[in-house]
């Protein structure tokens, strides 16, 4: 019985209805490349054959009725053409029982969706348990918003739609991740994670196939390559391998030490790095997402030098596209994101910027989420002497992440106002952080008689090290004092190393309260008086 079902099925059934969908894909884009037409003659024959009373009605009814059948009607067919496609992948039959082969089991299953028992298990956070299943149906629904309905009949009738649906109905990947985070289950918990990581990876396929789509349309308009330049152009830095002169914004020696350090110090430092790494089973595999990692970064880091040559170019040759007071050498920061919205496809386009505002949300709240981690995990045991119970750490975490996104947002929004181009400016506020945090680790992992009290001070010493350094020019209100931001995190790691360790051998040779005191003054004078001058100096020169 079983094998005559099975015989059945794939002599006919099966072949049938893959011809009926490469049927149905065909119609769908022949109405779609037809929808103009047929849309002026729906038009043209309701304004004939209905009363001007009646127009707008008739028009509802036939959006409503055409979306509806599109919504409910083909997800019913297509779920119960998936499950047979997967039960004979599978060895099996499918649906049988209700209908002939099962063609009404989806009708089935609604109906019985409608009558489950609601089963909440007994340890699960139920408040986000309860929230995730209306944040996936509120972001679904809410993307028909931006949907026209009929003849000037829209919700919001937005010049950013695909960009507003992008963005909405991502809330369903987070719907997703939170049920199976608040379902105290590992395996739900597990089944969100994976959601998330297609997600991601999704916003990697987009945001690098717009830089690509960048370079590929740049090319087509002029023409071929010759937007790649072949000589060095008048407003751009003079490059030298090397010089002693602090102000001289880059050079070649000092570009290959700064990404060397870089690296080095996000290796050692970086919560998400090292999470990585502990994700991993064993060290040849550490090392392989790290090389994976590292080959990922410059493939990205390529291509996108090739976008900004491209944007060069092209904005060179057409000066006309420029926006109205806007050259390329002052502006050269807005230079992409004006061609994303000006000369990429309307939906494209908003494919890419979503994928950015995606990107940067994955970024952050990874960071974030580490922070928060080390935190509850590392310093919460040792500030409070009482145990708290796992439910009152969880809700300390959530009170942190809030705190903290608020915090890095309002810093974000400050960026603007700190002088340089976005690299020096993301390396200005990278080395603030990347080199004292490589400080704990080479106090930790290579002085032995290393101790709290030097780790302290020289990460404190460490930080305002590069503060100081990123940020003379502001301090001392003086542009030609900028200094060149290649020698952050280098400024960072001899004030903190050098710091750390003397402070280290001080208090470890101690023997009384009174050393204890001198100890104390060593690593706080310095510091007063560093801060004192800082102060006094941005005071002085605005006066």
């Amino acid at each position: 019985m079983i094998t005559r079902a099975r015989e059945i099925e794939m002599k006919l059934i099966m072949p049938v209805v893959s011809a009926a969908v490469v049927v149905g894909v065909v119609a769908v884009l022949v109405v779609v490349g037809a929808l103009p037409t047929i849309a002026a003659f729906l038009a043209a024959q309701i304004d004939s054959l209905v009363p001007a009373t009646m127009r707008t009605l008739v028009t509802v009814s036939l959006g409503v009725t055409a979306t509806i059948a599109i919504l409910v009607l083909l997800p019913i067919f297509f779920i119960w053409f998936e499950r047979k496609v997967a039960a004979h992948i599978q060895d099996r039959l499918g649906p049988m029982r209700v209908g002939w082969h099962g063609v009404v089991q989806s009708f089935a299953d609604g109906l019985k969706l409608l009558f489950k028992e609601d089963i909440i298990p007994e340890k699960v956070d139920r408040t986000l348990f309860k929230l995730a299943p209306y944040l996936v149906v509120a972001g679904t629904f809410a993307a028909f918003a931006v949907i026209p309905w009929g003849r000037d009949l829209v919700v919001a009738d937005l010049n950013i739609g695909i960009l507003y649906i992008v963005a909405i109905t991502s809330f369903n990947t987070i719907g997703i991740l939170m049920a199976g985070w608040a379902s105290a289950n590992k395996y739900a918990l597990y089944g969100g994670m994976r959601s998330v990581i297609i997600t991601d990876v999704f916003q990697f396929v987009i945001l690098l196939g717009g830089a690509i789509a960048t370079i590929v349309i740049i090319t087509v308009k002029l023409g071929g390559f010759g937007w790649w330049p072949t000589q060095w152009a008048p407003n751009w830095d003079t490059q030298p391998v090397f010089s002693a002169d602090p102000t001289v914004r880059a050079t070649a020696l000092g570009a290959i030490i700064a990404v060397i350090i870089w690296w080095v110090c996000t290796a050692g430092s970086d919560q998400v790095v090292i999470q990585r790494y502990l994700a991993t089973p064993n060290a040849k595999t550490a090392r392989r997402s790290f090389l994976t990692n590292m080959f990922a970064d410059l493939t990205v880091t390529a291509v996108l030098a090739c976008v900004g040559f491209a944007l060069l170019g092209f904005f060179r040759a057409n000066p006309q596209y420029l926006p109205s007071d806007a050259t390329v050498s002052e502006n050269a920061d807005k230079l992409f994101p004006h061609f994303i919205t000006n000369f990429l496809s309307p939906g494209f386009a908003g494919l890419v910027v979503a994928g950015m505002f995606a990107a940067a949300m994955s970024s952050l709240d990874s960071g974030i989420n580490s922070i928060v981690t080390v935190f509850t995990t590392d310093f919460l045991p040792r500030l409070r002497r009482k145990s708290i119970t796992d439910k009152q750490k969880l809700k300390l975490a959530k009170y942190l992440v809030l705190a903290i996104g608020v915090g890095v947002v309002l810093i974000s929004s400050m960026m603007g106002k700190v002088p340089g181009n976005i690299i020096e400016v993301t390396n200005k506020t990278n080395g603030l952080f990347v080199g004292p945090l490589f400080v704990l680790f080479l106090l930790a992992l290579f002085v032995p008689f290393s101790n709290a009290f030097g780790a302290f001070f020289g990460t404190l010493y460490g930080f305002i090290a590069a503060a100081v350094w990123g940020y003379w020019d502001l301090i001392a209100n003086d542009e030609s004092w900028r200094l060149t931001f290649q020698w952050i995190t280098v400024v960072s790691l001899v004030a903190g190393v050098g710091s750390g360790v003397l402070l280290s051998w001080l208090w470890s040779r101690r023997k009384s309260y009174l050393a204890a005191t001198g100890c104390y003054m060593v690593a706080v004078v310095p510091l007063l008086a560093v801060i004192g001058y800082v102060v006094f100096l941005s005071v002085t020169s605005r006066l």
